[in-house]
């Protein structure tokens, strides 16, 4: 398992569409990424600023090729254009954040 965060930009002024597109993610898409490999997903917002979490089963680059095999990816993807800096391809719109330290589990006393 490896962990990933990431941060994207959505368009100023498109923050309550962003969140309501989340709320009522398509069944289908929240089905894609939990086949793909994401388990303990989870999306924060500041702003215009979006940051992602997520766990990857086996690894980060498995999930990505294997979440690129759902065509509700792409449909996704696409609905999101007009909300999300670079959702409709070209330059990617990811920034991906590279993880400095970890809490492991530590014993009680």
């Amino acid at each position: 398992m490896e962990r990933l965060c990431f941060i994207i930009n959505i368009y100023e002024g498109t923050e309550k569409e962003y969140d309501q597109r989340h709320d009522d993610i398509w069944p289908d898409m929240a089905q894609a990424c939990a086949d793909a490999g994401f388990s303990n997903y989870s999306i924060f917002r500041v702003g215009t600023q979006v940051i992602g979490y997520a766990e990857c089963i086996p690894d980060i680059a498995s999930v990505f090729a294997k979440m690129s095999t759902f065509e509700v990816e792409g449909r996704w993807n696409d609905s999101l254009s007009n909300v999300i800096k670079g959702a409709s391809g070209g330059e990617s719109g990811v920034t991906l954040v590279p993880e400095v330290w970890h809490l492991k589990a530590v014993a009680k006393p």
